[in-house]
C-alpha cells in the first residue's frame, strides 16, 4: 500500500476490515534463492470509470523464486536510454504500482534486440542517471576530490524506488566505515568522464532477487563504455552478494539486524520513514524471531503488523 494509490474510504474512518484467514506457509532458505512476497490491491467495485472505488480486494502473492542467475554471477549490458523515461518528479515513480513497469516493457524488448540485458534509466535534460532495469544503481568510483565513494541516486525526488536491499547495503557499508557512503544525483555526463579518467572501479545494480548485479558495458549514444567492474573480480558486489545472503539464509546471526519499514507503508501507518531506526519493541519482533532466517521472520512481520488502514509488515533489514 502506497502514497500512490487510492483507497476506499473506510465507514467510520476505522482501520478497513480483514478477514481472519491465515495460510501458513513453510519456506526453506536456499543460497541465493528468494521468496516474494507481493501484496496486491486492486479495485473491485462493478462499475467502469475513472475514479476511485469504493471496493477493493487485498491479497498476497507468495512464491519462491530460484537463483537469479542460474548460470552463474554474471555481469549485465545496459542500454542508456535517451528516449524513454521511467518516471518524473510528481509521478509515482518511487512507488510500487504497475504503472511503473508496463511502459518498459517495449524499451526493453528494444534493449534487448540491440545486445542489452536491461535499461539505465536516464531523466531530464542532464541525464540523470536513476534505476538500471528494475534495480537500484550503485557506483564505487574514486570522486573528483580523490576521495573513495559508493554513490547512489537520492530518494527525495521520487524518481526510483526506496528498495530494501538499497538500503541495507547503505547500511552495512557506512558500518564498515572503509568508503564515503553517499545519496547524490550524477548524471551520464559525470559517469562518461569518470570512465574516461579510470575513476570507476565498480558499477552495480541492486534489488530483491539478484541481491546485486554487476554491470560491465553501458550503450551510449552509439558508443559502447566498457566498465573495469569485473576487471579486478568485482571485489565489493561479490562482497555484498555473500553478507546480504549470508544473513538471508541465517549464516549470521541476525540479533545485530534492525527492523526498518519500507517508505511506503510507514506514511500508510504513521511509522517512522525508512531513514529512521525502529525500537523493537515498536516492531513487535522478539530476539528469538530475529535469530530465523529472513523469509520466515518476513512472514512473521506482516501476520503480527498491526496499523490503520492496509499496511503490510515492514521488511526486515540491518
Amino acid at each position: 500500500m502506497s502514497k500512490g494509490c487510492l483507497a476506499p474510504s473506510t465507514r467510520g474512518g476505522g482501520p478497513m476490515s480483514v478477514p481472519s484467514t491465515w495460510i501458513l506457509v513453510t519456506w526453506m532458505s536456499h543460497w541465493q534463492s528468494s521468496l516474494y512476497i507481493r501484496p496486491t490491491y486492486i479495485g473491485t467495485e462493478p462499475t467502469l470509470g475513472v475514479t476511485t472505488s469504493n471496493e477493493a480486494l487485498l491479497f498476497v502473492v507468495v512464491g519462491p523464486v530460484g537463483p537469479y542467475f542460474p548460470t552463474g554471477f554474471r555481469p549485465v549490458t545496459l542500454l542508456a536510454d535517451t528516449v524513454h523515461v521511467r518516471a518524473h518528479p510528481g509521478g509515482c515513480g518511487g512507488y510500487k504500482l504497475g504503472a511503473n513497469y508496463g511502459p518498459t516493457v517495449y524499451p526493453a524488448k528494444k534493449a534487448n534486440d540491440l545486445g542489452a540485458q536491461q535499461i539505465l534509466w536516464l531523466y531530464g535534460e542532464d541525464r540523470l542517471v536513476t534505476e538500471a532495469g528494475t534495480m537500484n544503481t550503485f557506483m564505487l568510483w574514486e570522486a573528483e576530490d580523490g576521495r573513495l565513494e559508493l554513490v547512489t541516486p537520492p530518494l527525495e525526488s521520487h524518481l526510483i524506488l526506496p528498495g530494501v536491499t538499497r538500503q541495507s547495503i547503505l547500511d552495512l557499508t557506512r558500518r564498515w566505515n572503509e568508503f564515503r557512503v553517499v545519496e547524490k544525483n550524477f548524471t551520464m555526463g559525470h559517469l562518461v568522464k569518470a570512465l574516461r579518467a579510470g575513476r570507476v572501479r565498480e558499477l552495480f545494480g541492486a534489488g530483491t532477487a539478484c541481491v546485486v548485479c554487476p554491470i560491465e558495458r553501458i550503450l551510449y549514444e552509439g558508443q559502447r563504455l566498457d566498465v573495469p567492474t569485473m576487471k579486478a573480480g568485482a571485489p565489493l558486489t561479490n562482497r555484498l552478494l555473500k553478507e546480504l545472503s549470508d544473513i538471508q539464509v541465517g549464516e549470521v546471526a541476525l540479533h545485530s539486524a534492525m527492523c526498518r519499514c519500507s517508505t511506503a507503508a510507514c506514511r500508510a501507518s504513521g511509522r517512522p520513514s525508512s531513514a529512521d531506526r525502529w525500537d523493537r519493541s515498536e516492531a513487535m519482533v522478539s530476539e528469538k524471531d530475529l535469530r530465523q532466517p529472513l523469509p520466515s521472520v518476513l512472514l512473521l512481520l506482516a501476520i503480527k503488523a498491526r496499523s490503520p488502514g492496509i499496511a503490510l509488515g515492514p521488511a526486515l533489514s540491518l
